[in-house]
């Protein structure tokens, strides 16, 4: 699916950003970015002007009233919360579940073997292309440089600047047929010519790196991070329902806290642009300024801020 979705925006982006200039319309491009302007000007500064001016009072004052809504604090609202975390439900991990699940992790992620391979490439199938990369096999054989040679004779633009270096392999970078001449041989070893569906190949396998697992130490609170999110994750959905249920319709958010053993904590002034933290997400303002919140003093419905927070707010 993501191959096809790649082939498929290439193709998109490539209608989208075809792009084509008219002569008349370069012209005026240019004239535009490449003209100049010449400038003359006066400056009178305004403090001497203010400092002979005097404003009664009266005078003041009756522009107040006049144009009173040009002088309107902002809307304010401050609202009463619960708010149910996952991280609030972690239960500690017991040492031996930590090692098991490390252990597992290792036995699961196996002996992680890389490959580094380099290759001459004629992009041909015919048996001539063969005897032309058995012929610097010798070559590389007899002592030359495999890397000179690949600069000089492959036909893969990609690498031959390379001197033929393709990278690392975990075994699945390759076609089937490379992958497998390149997994048999020992590092400094030179293939058979190996064809694929892209040509004829000479491959060279340059070294061999085996990925080592991170000790106990290193990935011992990334798991237990996982064990207790895993725990968690029911039991916060279940919470999460329960908390929608003893809000909807009540009066205040007292039953709520009593029953899930939830603290009631109480907003800063919040204007319609929001503030910091919780208070910046989209939804949570949308929700203190809402007609059920705001005119009719309801609690709000449940708001989900992402996968692991939920609140819900009272004016």
């Amino acid at each position: 699916l993501l191959r096809e979705d790649l082939l498929v925006s290439q193709l998109m982006s490539g209608i989208e950003t075809i792009e084509f200039v008219t002569g008349a319309e370069l012209a005026g491009a240019a004239r535009l970015t490449q003209q100049s302007l010449d400038a003359r000007w006066l400056s009178v500064p305004v403090a001497p002007a203010d400092a002979s001016v005097a404003v009664p009072d009266a005078r003041v004052s009756e522009y107040y009233e006049q144009n009173r809504a040009q002088f309107r604090t902002e809307e304010t609202v401050r609202v009463d919360y619960l708010e149910l975390r996952p991280t609030d439900l972690y239960q500690s991990v017991a040492e031996d579940a930590l090692r098991q699940e490390y252990e597992r992790r290792v036995a699961a992620a196996g002996d992680a073997e890389e490959r580094h391979a380099a290759h001459i490439m004629l992009a041909t199938q015919d048996d001539a292309a063969s005897e032309k990369l058995a012929a610097l096999r010798k070559r590389v054989l007899a002592g030359e440089d495999f890397a000179v040679l690949a600069r000089e004779n492959s036909e893969d633009p990609g690498s031959a600047v390379q001197g033929g270096d393709l990278g690392f392999s975990r075994g699945d970078a390759f076609p089937a047929e490379f992958e497998a001449a390149l997994k048999s041989l020992a590092p400094g070893e030179v293939s058979e010519p190996v064809r694929t569906a892209s040509g004829w190949h000479l491959i060279k396998l340059l070294e061999v790196r085996r990925q080592q697992p991170q000790s106990f130490a290193e990935m011992r609170s990334t798991i237990e991070s996982d064990l207790q999110k895993a725990a968690a994750e029911p039991l916060f959905i279940e919470r999460a329902e329960k908390l929608a249920d003893l809000t909807f319709n009540s009066d205040d958010l007292a039953e709520a806290s009593r029953e899930l053993g939830l603290e009631i904590r109480t907003s800063p002034a919040l204007g319609r642009r929001g503030g910091e933290g919780l208070f910046a997400d989209a939804r949570v303002i949308a929700a203190a300024f809402s007609k059920e919140v705001l005119d009719e003093a309801q609690n709000s419905e449940r708001i989900d801020i992402g996968d692991d927070r939920v609140i819900v707010m009272r004016l």
